[in-house]
């Protein structure tokens, strides 16, 4: 069978006009196909049946091309999605940042300084309590997720590591560390024991509901069962409830307009990207008996 080839959006050179397939081979080896011609890694490439890119094909050897209704003479569109890095590069990469930048900012001010300054009891427990947050992301990069998607674009790097980098890193340390934060004030208990409460219950639920998604498609298999428990029956992303907590719990101990401005952002982020998975499962889950499409996405019966 052969099917006519033509680039969607930025011209691909090196793409052939027309490619001999087997109708019983994979997508896989259709994407594998035409990123050896190319000579383009097959992350780079998103094939689909119409030139706005609807009837998207996807990179899959569970799925034969006969299956998707493809025939001889038939016409598709490949996308150059540019430069990719892995999703876990991506991870690993921007949860670096604040682990380098607060021991960084802290050793610098307070040892260096130390004649002149001495970190408050709240300020040494912040430090620890945003060290571990990112150590945990960190160990669940390596050991826990597991990705839908292999690459994301190059620019995704670029962005997140601004918000961790910058945000999470340069802005929280320089402002909850500084000797006139209102971290550095003598030790309130009553917001310190809340805010404590509040940071452990959000690492821990967010660790739980991690574990959940981790379980949901076993490795090397397409299939996803519905998550369920722990927040999943109440909105779509409870995971994300639960990072929030966590921040909410570090603006209560530290009172920094910065923890504020930081977590202002990722709530922002969260959101778009929680209604959007929300978009995937209605159509992921459409008709599966037990499921039920969510009003909330976050956190019930506010976002």
């Amino acid at each position: 069978m052969e099917l006519q080839v033509k680039s969607r959006g930025k011209i691909i050179w090196a793409l052939p006009t027309q490619v001999n397939v087997w109708p019983h081979s994979t997508l896989a080896n259709l994407y594998q196909q035409l990123a050896t011609i190319s000579r383009y890694s097959t992350a780079r490439l998103r094939i689909s049946r119409s030139m706005k890119g609807n009837d998207y094909l996807p990179n899959s050897r569970d799925i034969l091309i006969s299956e998707v209704g493809l025939q001889d003479a038939d016409l598709i569109f490949v996308k150059d999605l540019g430069p990719q890095v892995s999703w876990r590069t991506v991870y690993l990469f921007e949860y670096m940042g604040p682990l380098i930048i607060h021991p960084a900012y802290y050793i610098h001010l307070f040892y260096y300084h130390r004649t002149q300054y001495k970190p408050s009891p709240t300020q040494a427990l912040l430090f620890f309590l945003i060290m571990l947050h990112y150590i945990k992301r960190e160990y669940e990069t390596i050991f826990i997720h597991r990705f839908s998607n292999a690459t994301m674009p190059l620019a995704n790097l670029i962005k997140n590591s601004v918000h961790y980098w910058i945000g999470g890193g340069i802005l929280l340390s320089a402002a909850i560390y500084s000797p006139s934060s209102l971290a550095a004030r003598p030790l309130y208990l009553p917001t310190l024991y809340l805010g404590l409460f509040l940071w452990l219950i959000g690492e821990v639920g967010n660790f739980k509901t991690h574990l959940i998604l981790r379980n949901l498609r076993q490795p090397g298999t397409t299939t996803r069962k519905l998550p369920t428990g722990w927040g999943f029956d109440k909105v779509t992303c409870p995971n994300y409830g639960f990072e929030i907590l966590s921040w909410v719990g570090i603006l209560v101990t530290s009172s920094s307009w910065a923890a504020v401005v930081f977590l202002a952002f990722s709530v922002v982020q969260m959101g778009v990207w929680a209604r959007k998975k929300e978009v995937r499962y209605r159509e992921e889950f459409r008709g599966r008996e037990g499921y039920v499409g969510k009003r909330w996405v976050m956190i019930p019966g506010v976002w």
